[in-house]
């Protein structure tokens, strides 16, 4: 691939999502751009990129899949999202992807400043893995050559899992070894803003964190983790031990194990503003525009009833999970009042949502639950009957989380805690159940505070209705989970649907849209976009028969 030049127009190329013929030809030289850019403007814009793409309208099938959100009533849904009718044309997360990793590969090619480097090798590991997540086989080792590897080999998806590993690896020794005269960062990394040693340990943090969501995706195939995860153990330990730091530059050995948490999270924030184009990513792809008018997929969906019904306990997840309890009090954090609620059969009550399930086609209804709270559902997919509800408008994301100047986060802080809990329990990380249960209690606090509550109300919530569980290894991980899928509401989209796809929990519904094709299951990965087969033939070609379901990820049990 050719290198990108400019970077700042490559972000905001990224953040439209504009329907480019392949990641090759985009990599053109643009005569409207500078030669030359620096290394430091590159990574704030690569880190832009990236938010966009974890959170932006690239990923809005799967808040959709997650049953997060269901299609407006009145919206012409797509097919490829609601009845499975997915074709090489559907969808295009390949090219997005592999320009943001083409804008970290041109911060190496502008610097070789250690903290520069080492954060783009992250990011490129981070970027890899969504499109093995997505795509199974994709090019790596010939995919960043410039013009010599215009259509560059597929590598094996498991063999890229463990270069990735390698190549964080090597960034984390770059961090700790790097001169005291290493230049930091500092404003131009609009995730931790590292001015010195400490601010480039988060960095290790997220590294780790990653490297943690790596080994852990290859747990669930009992063939792979057999192979693998003597090494993955190895390497696991060999990173979280080196957290302090160290006078002058670099990091020494002997800190505690450290990854991402409640305080330390991965999120990038170039400072969105309330004025359009500049708020955060995800007001951006569901939210308001600061004019007042709809951004991007806003008008398009609403609460989803799988969602709703499962906060205030009345969902089923699996026999051997417990329900998260009655009346969370994170659901009126993530999903706003009906604007009907004042008239609505239900009551008055302002904490009256109008929802409905995935594929679901008409006017939402309100559901009156057991408890101060009345909520309005549709399934996905459904169309009721007219006339037999009361006429709602439909409950929509809250303005807590479509907040403009909200940070995007690209790891959150209870997503890490909820990954070490059950990698305690696998053996991956020390500490047995007894760690398992803190990081668990912990992922738990670090979610109602990511959503502007409480610790005493996380404390009292964990308490009446979502204990650890004392029994077997599948009730354990299907509470972490649980509420793992609670806590990435939103923002990681992309990451609760493949965690859904290893382990089963939760086991929310398939869309009930006219037409859908169910007895496939789950959609298990996304075929390769037309500009691959365009304009990389024989490279995709050499994948054999694709299609949302077959072959599945590497990964996958």
């Amino acid at each position: 691939m050719k290198k990108y030049i400019s970077f700042i127009l490559i972000a905001v190329a990224v953040a439209g999502n504009s329907c480019k013929k392949t990641y090759l030809s985009e990599l053109a030289n643009n005569p409207n751009t500078p030669s030359i850019t620096s290394g430091n403007l590159q990574l704030s814009a690569a880190l832009n990129a990236t938010a966009t793409l974890t959170t932006g309208t690239d990923k809005f099938r799967y808040l959709l899949w997650d049953n997060y959100l269901s299609y407006s009533t009145g919206v012409q849904p797509s097919g490829a999202i609601m009845q499975y009718s997915i074709t090489a044309s559907s969808f295009d997360s390949f090219t997005p992807t592999f320009t943001n990793i083409t804008n970290y590969n041109a911060v190496l090619t502008a610097t070789t400043e250690s903290y520069y480097t080492a954060i783009a090798n992250i990011m490129i590991a981070y970027d890899f893995q969504e499109l093995v997540d997505i795509y199974g086989n994709v090019p790596y080792s010939q995919a960043l050559q410039g013009i010599t590897s215009l259509t560059p080999a597929y590598d094996d998806a498991s063999t890229i899992y463990d270069n990735l590993i390698t190549r964080i690896d090597a960034a984390i020794k770059t961090i700790q070894t790097a001169p005291a005269t290493a230049l930091f960062p500092g404003k131009y990394d609009i995730m931790f803003g590292a001015t010195n040693a400490a601010g480039m340990a988060n960095w290790i943090k997220f590294a780790n964190t990653l490297k943690l969501r790596i080994a852990l995706r290859q747990s669930s195939n009992t063939g792979v983790w057999s192979k693998k995860s003597a090494a993955l153990i190895a390497s696991i330990a060999a990173t979280t031990t080196t957290a302090t730091p160290a006078a002058g530059g670099g990091l020494a050995a002997g800190g505690p194990a450290n990854f991402l948490s409640a305080t330390i999270e991965g999120a990038v924030n170039p400072v969105f503003t309330a004025v359009d184009p500049y708020e955060s990513t995800l007001d951006v792809s569901i939210g308001s525009k600061a004019s007042g008018g709809a951004s991007g997929n806003r008008n398009t969906s609403q609460a989803n009833t799988y969602f709703t019904n499962l906060l205030v306990g009345t969902g089923t997840v699996r026999t051997d999970a417990p329900n998260p309890g009655p009346n969370d009090p994170r659901l009126y954090q993530i999903y706003a009042p009906s604007t009907s609620a004042a008239t609505a059969t239900s009551g008055t009550n302002p904490n009256s949502l109008a929802t409905t399930l995935l594929g679901q086609g008409a006017a939402p209804q309100f559901y009156t639950a057991a408890g101060p709270a009345p909520f309005t559902q549709v399934p996905f997919g459904t169309t009721p009957a007219a006339g037999t509800a009361v006429s709602v408008t439909p409950s929509i994301t809250s303005k807590f989380l479509l907040n403009p100047v909200k940070s995007s986060y690209i790891i959150m802080g209870s997503e890490s805690l909820f990954l070490q809990a059950e990698a305690c329990e696998i053996g991956l990380l020390p500490g047995g159940t007894a760690q398992a249960a803190l990081d668990y209690a912990a992922g738990i606090q670090a979610s109602f505070t990511e959503l502007g509550l409480t610790a005493a109300q996380a404390t009292a919530y964990q308490a009446a209705y979502a204990p650890y569980p004392a029994g077997s290894f599948a009730q354990k991980n299907a509470a972490i989970h649980l509420q793992k899928y609670i806590a990435l509401y939103g923002y990681e989209p992309l990451e609760t649907y493949e965690e859904i796809l290893r382990t089963g929990f939760p086991a929310v519904p398939l869309s009930i849209y006219p037409g859908a094709i169910t007895t496939n299951g789950y959609v298990e990965r996304i075929p390769y976009p037309t500009a691959e087969y365009n304009y990389n033939t024989a490279g995709v070609s050499a994948q054999g028969t694709i299609t949302a379901w077959t072959p599945k990820i590497f990964w996958e049990p």
